[in-house]
């Protein structure tokens, strides 16, 4: 069995070999990054893609953790809760049929299919958010309240909403990875 993997899951209208997921690959090269394509358009059809891919990666690996960003980030949180996986959630959209429905792409997003997936956050999971404060599209406080207490916040001043270099991403994951496993795993 393969010993650790990392599972990015990209955000709307992205791609598995995006931006965040080169800098994730080429972060943890002791790593193997699983960066699957997905349906984002709707969810039932993403989750129905992505479940026996994340099963399978569960099944052969040791250790998985999950990595999200926007959309991704509701998906890699929905994940994290149904598999009792850590993540690292990446200026999140938790809820999109509120978050997305005042933007034009909401025309190309079934929204409601969304609903089906929101699960309460389990306890004893390890969260980290992320929040980038420039971020136009999710405001980073939006949900605030809900962070508080259970997630380890990161406040990136100077982040908008897409990851733009590794100092917006990897600071998390490795202290995701150093809470779990200890200093000397990374």
């Amino acid at each position: 069995m393969a010993s650790n993997a990392i599972f990015y899951f990209h955000g709307y209208n992205s791609t598995g070999n995006s931006r965040t997921s080169t800098i994730i690959r080429d972060s943890y090269p002791n790593h193997d990054i699983i960066s699957p394509a997905y349906n984002t358009k709707d969810a039932n059809l993403g989750v129905k893609e992505l479940t026996p891919i994340l099963e399978d990666t569960i099944r052969n690996y040791d250790n998985v953790y999950l990595v999200g960003s926007s959309l991704g980030g509701f998906m890699a949180n929905y994940f994290s809760n149904k598999y009792s996986l850590p993540v690292v959630l990446v200026n999140p959209c938790l809820d999109p049929v509120i978050s997305l429905d005042k933007y034009p792409i909401s025309d190309n997003i079934n929204l409601e299919s969304y609903r089906n997936y929101y699960l309460e956050d389990g306890h004893g999971i390890s969260k980290v958010v992320v929040l980038g404060r420039e971020d136009d599209f999710i405001q980073y406080d939006t949900y605030m309240d809900r962070f508080l207490n259970r997630y380890k916040i990161f406040i990136n001043d100077s982040m908008g909403h897409r990851v733009a270099s590794k100092d917006d991403v990897v600071p998390a994951i490795d202290y995701l990875l150093r809470s779990i496993n200890g200093d000397s795993w990374v």
